[in-house]
């Protein structure tokens, strides 16, 4: 980390085990990774001299069920204390997001695979909602963040949402759908803010000052 925060100006961490199945069967790697990982990349960067950092969160941070959600949990907490005490140095927010469309390790390649094998996708449940935001969307967002960031915050895009039924039928439309129930870690809806926040509603985007 170090060696890569040389002559760094801005830092978009967005590296993490996000699976919740793969964190729900190791735990301590999940820590190990989202937590840890993160404050090491944090305290790299100060080291450095970054002057902006912006880490990528998840809506499953928010009431978590999942030891993935309690990691990104636990990340925004403490990337924030961070800052609350480093802002002299560095300046850190966070970006708490939804699915990304065509992220390695999406529900896409997976359906893509199934329909070319057998003709039939499998699916949760018909009625399991996610928000969902494109990589080049996210990307954007992060990079116009980081531009107007003061640190201290948890910034939510404003993100359409749609049920896996009806992502699948209108991806695969000549599929046949098998229902195979939630996994562990799942649940059938996701929430962008917990009670005790108070979102700043703007033109794309709500703003969460927690530090």
């Amino acid at each position: 980390m170090n060696a890569v925060m040389r002559d760094v100006d801005y830092v978009v961490h967005a590296a993490a085990l996000k699976h919740v199945d793969a964190c729900e069967y190791s735990p301590t790697e999940c820590v190990e990774t989202n937590v840890m990982g993160s404050i090491n990349v944090c305290y790299a960067a100060r080291d450095a001299g970054v002057k902006k950092m912006i880490a990528i969160s998840t809506d499953k941070a928010v009431h978590p069920i999942s030891t993935y959600g309690a990691s990104k949990l636990l990340m925004e907490h403490c990337l924030l204390d961070m800052h609350m005490f480093m802002a002299q140095q560095i300046k850190v927010s966070v970006i708490r997001s939804g699915n990304f469309e065509g992220s390695r390790g999406s529900v896409l390649p997976l359906w893509q695979k199934q329909y070319e094998e057998t003709g039939t996708i499998s699916i949760t449940d018909n009625d399991m909602v996610r928000y969902w935001i494109g990589l080049e969307e996210i990307a954007q967002f992060a990079v116009d963040r980081l531009n107007d960031m003061e640190g201290g915050e948890v910034f939510v895009p404003k993100m359409p949402t749609i049920t896996i039924k009806e992502l699948a039928e209108k991806l695969f439309p000549d599929a046949n759908i098998q229902i195979i129930g939630m996994r562990p870690g799942e649940r059938m809806v996701e929430y962008l803010f917990g009670e005790n926040e108070i979102p700043i509603e703007r033109d794309n985007y709500y703003v969460v000052r927690k530090r």
